[in-house]
């Protein structure tokens, strides 16, 4: 439904699409049946808003401290996953297409509910002493993907099956979400790998 060419943005609960977590959207076209293979990455999506947001590439590149090449190719990349323009190039910046717009309403809602994870683990950082690192390394969708599954799974390698990966890749993936947030995400017990009061509910967020 919808005028031709709109858009519109998929959530997927883990249990619906247990692959896929919520902050990772799929973007598709209204005229387009639900599937993995129109998911949008989370890095592709975090340069467009920082163009949508500065008006240019390489305001957003200097903010994301990205080379404006590549803030470019990700901005290139969504359209073209997209089929749709999502700015009109001016000699004063770039400006957002009705799609585009579109587009930015969603993928604000995406920053924000990744913009409140990591506030939540920086108010958490008097009772561990740890300093939550830069909120750009959630903008990674098969880190968030190895959280979920883990959190659900509680078994490392059917997490790492689960994503066609190695195990020591979801490890690492956890790592540097734990590296990221300032505290552990998980416990060994004799249950398998759980995940603690943070851990859970950053899943559910994620």
């Amino acid at each position: 439904t919808g005028t031709p060419g709109a858009l519109r943005v998929l959530l997927a609960s883990r249990r619906a699409w247990l692959l896929y977590p919520t902050a990772a959207v799929l973007i598709c076209l209204s005229t387009h049946e639900f599937s993995p293979d129109k998911m949008i990455g989370l890095r592709h999506l975090h340069a467009f808003l920082a163009v949508a947001t500065l008006g240019g590439i390489r305001r957003a590149a200097e903010s994301l401290y990205r080379a404006p090449s590549a803030v470019a190719r990700s901005v290139g990349t969504l359209e073209e996953n997209l089929g749709v323009a999502l700015f009109e190039r001016k000699g004063r910046g770039m400006l957002l297409t009705a799609s585009g717009e579109l587009v930015r309403t969603r993928a604000e809602r995406i920053e924000a509910e990744l913009q409140a994870v990591h506030d939540d683990a920086t108010r958490a950082q008097g009772r561990n002493g740890r300093k939550p690192g830069n909120i750009d390394v959630l903008f990674n969708e098969r880190r968030l993907q190895s959280m979920v599954l883990l959190a659900e799974l509680h078994h490392m390698p059917g997490a790492a099956q689960s994503l066609g990966v190695s195990q020591p890749a979801v490890s690492q993936a956890i790592a540097v979400l734990e590296d990221a947030l300032g505290q552990p995400l998980f416990h060994r017990t004799a249950h398998g790998m759980v995940p603690g009061d943070a851990g859970r509910r950053w899943a559910q967020a994620f």
